[in-house]
């Protein structure tokens, strides 16, 4: 099965994802549907390799694949001086709450202070996450889901894919 393309096979596509002004256009390619409202069958169809978390390997069957921050760091995009064991523990605690807040099953009282962060931390990320949300009207389609790119090969795991409240695409970044 050939896999739908969102910005490939559209040729405005990329500006469109990169135009925060207007309402999404719909794509002469895909009739009346917009990106967005392709990303549902995108995400089905879309190969979803396997993490190796403690190692941040990913692979396709056999075969392993680069990541994007490998590709990042490789090309000098990204310097690695900033990766801290710290920030590691804070991002996976914020990444963990912001999810659970997404499926509506965050017990706020359940986050506590730590050796690595405090709860305020945390929970001033959260209220960054919550007020983008709120602004954005965005709607998250997959959280924390990995992907590889069927083409070229490297793989991922966006925080969120989802979709603007006016429809267009989104790949927000929690920090």
């Amino acid at each position: 099965m050939e896999l739908p393309r969102l910005s490939e096979t559209c040729e405005h596509a990329l500006s469109l994802t990169q135009d925060y002004h207007g309402p999404a256009a719909k794509c002469p390619l895909h009739g009346d549907q917009t990106p967005a409202e392709r990303l549902d069958e995108w995400l089905l169809a879309m190969p979803r390799p396997s993490l190796d978390v403690e190692r941040h390997v990913y692979s396709l069957g056999e075969r392993v694949r680069p990541s994007v921050t490998e590709i990042l760091v490789g090309t000098g995009i990204v310097d690695e001086r900033w990766f801290t064991e710290y920030g590691r523990w804070r991002g996976s605690a914020v990444h963990q709450v912001t999810w659970f807040d997404d499926e509506g099953d965050l017990d706020v009282d359940s986050v506590v202070d730590t050796e690595a962060f405090t709860r305020r931390e945390v929970l001033g990320h959260l209220e960054g996450w919550r007020k983008f949300r709120r602004v954005t009207g965005f709607a998250p389609k997959a959280i924390e889901r990995s992907v590889c790119h069927p083409t070229l090969g490297y793989a991922g795991t966006p925080d969120r894919v989802g979709v603007l409240g006016d429809g267009r695409l989104c790949l927000p970044d929690l920090k």
